[in-house]
């Protein structure tokens, strides 16, 4: 397949920082790569806790894989051309002149796919992008205190409130968000972080959020 570089580039930066570097599962450090929708490559990583799926667009069949970000990302440095080309073999991909050992994908973690069924709602992308500025900043950094280490995403009739505490100061923004059942769920801060990157310096849309029994999935 044929791969738009600059994107595939931007997946694997923001893959990266989920998938540990070093860790008991090697697995997680890698980047699934599988089919989307026409026309689409997704890269997924993931820690064990937070998830990232990231779309690039490509020409030509998407062949699936697992391999470490890190080294996909290494190999790509140097490419100039608008797309980059990537071929399977035997187990190996071939990339940008190198060859890449690659892991068995069905060894990667189960993907958390979007479930028919869950509630639905969406927040201005501006708007959730200011929540998590204005709250991120009080969350905790103390990993004995896993409740602190995130926001908490407090969801009434009327809208959501962003909440983040270090025991010592707390910082709270509403939003408008509305369509999601009452429910008080606990947010990992390190995966918010990222999204406010994606969303970038000027949010433009509407961000998805899925409600789903184990947290939130936004798209």
């Amino acid at each position: 397949m044929d791969a738009d570089r600059k994107a595939l580039q931007a997946a694997l930066k923001a893959c990266g920082k989920v998938a540990p570097g070093r860790g008991p599962r090697p697995i997680l450090q890698d980047v699934l790569v599988r089919p989307g929708r026409a026309g689409i490559a997704e890269c997924i990583a993931t820690d064990g806790e937070a998830w990232i799926a990231y779309a690039v667009p490509v020409t030509g069949e998407v062949p699936a894989f697992a391999v470490p970000c890190a080294v996909l990302a290494d190999a790509l440095k140097g490419s100039k051309g608008p797309t980059v080309a990537l071929a399977l073999l035997d187990g190996k991909l071939t990339v940008n002149g190198a060859t890449l050992h690659t892991d068995d994908p069905a060894d990667f973690p189960a993907v958390p796919e979007p479930a028919i069924g869950n509630p639905l709602s969406s927040w201005d992308a501006a708007t959730l992008a200011g929540a998590l500025e204005r709250t991120l900043f009080a969350a905790a950094r103390d990993v004995a205190r896993y409740a602190f280490n995130g926001l908490l995403l407090d969801i009434k009739q009327g809208g959501t409130a962003f909440c983040g505490t270090d025991g010592r100061r707390i910082a709270v923004q509403e939003t408008g968000c509305n369509g999601l059942p009452e429910r008080a769920v606990v947010l990992p801060a390190a995966p918010l972080k990222l999204l406010r990157a994606l969303l970038g310096k000027r949010p433009e849309g509407d961000v998805t959020g899925e409600l789903r029994e184990d947290g939130v999935r936004f798209q």
